[in-house]
């Protein structure tokens, strides 16, 4: 991990900027006068004692005593980064236990009958926001499962709740499908995504994708509850802008769950075919 990757971490969990560097700095060179932290940090000269005084004041430094110039001594990382933690947890549970009271008080509005999303960190939050709706079951099906690689976590906690959360796949040996393996039930539906390709122009009766660059073994479905639907398309495995369509419309969430079932059946058809 980089230094500027380093003192970003320490930013998003609470410190400042000068605080996040003065405090890398003591704990890279050790005991050391406030000049040191200066040079080492690039913390401007006129900033540097504030940044000690405000890491002292919350513990996280202390002062050498009976040493002429004064020196800081860094606070053990184990402390200092479990006191953020608990401070950034105890700072997320207020607010989302307020924002909560904000969202029951108002006066509800009809939901929209489909949005779409796009950007890597927009359809990840979208996907997010729908795993955290469902109540009974999450089912997800796709050739790309690195796709869900940052909702191990949300995931989880819906098993925990007692949902029942799927994925349908075609990539049992990729390492995101171990990682996957902790917090979802995996199974595998094809041995390739050339399989699924194939089974998806069989069922939608089309020889060919004409959308430029699309490729179907990019594609997940997810399906929460049978009320809400998540697509998502890449254009390529490694394009990083991704796009999201979402669907609350019970009728056609259940339309696009028995197109993704017809697609499984032919792809464990085709599937004994090939063995």
């Amino acid at each position: 991990m980089g230094s500027d990757t380093l003192i970003s971490q320490l930013s998003s969990l609470g410190l400042t900027q000068s605080e996040a560097r003065a405090y890398v700095s003591l704990v890279r060179l050790g005991r050391s006068p406030a000049r040191a932290i200066h040079e080492d940090s690039g913390i401007p000269r006129s900033k540097v004692y504030e940044a000690l005084s405000d890491l002292e004041e919350k513990g996280y430094i202390k002062t050498a005593m009976g040493v002429k110039p004064v020196q800081f001594i860094a606070t053990g990382v184990e402390a200092v980064i479990g006191d953020l933690e608990e401070k950034a947890l105890h700072c997320s549970g207020e607010a989302k236990r307020m924002l909560k009271a904000l969202e029951t008080s108002r006066v509800e509005k009809p939901e929209e009958f489909a949005w779409a999303l796009q950007g890597r960190d927009q359809v990840i939050m979208g996907i997010r926001g729908a795993i955290e709706r469902a109540k009974e079951f999450i089912v997800a099906a796709t050739a790309a499962p690195d796709i869900l690689g940052p909702l191990r976590v949300p995931l989880g906690a819906a098993k925990k709740r007692g949902l029942r959360v799927e994925l349908y796949t075609t990539s049992m040996g990729a390492a995101s499908v171990s990682e996957l393996s902790h917090y979802i039930d995996v199974k595998q539906v094809a041995p390739s995504s050339d399989l699924l390709v194939k089974s998806m122009a069989e069922v939608l009766d089309v020889p060919s994708f004409g959308v430029p660059d699309f490729r179907p073994d990019q594609l997940m479905v997810m399906v929460i509850d049978g009320k809400e639907s998540v697509g998502v398309f890449r254009p390529g495995a490694n394009s990083q802008t991704p796009w999201s369509l979402h669907i609350t419309s019970p009728l056609v969430v259940m339309f696009q769950w028995q197109v993704v079932q017809t697609v499984l059946a032919s792809v464990e058809r085709l599937s004994q075919e090939f063995k």
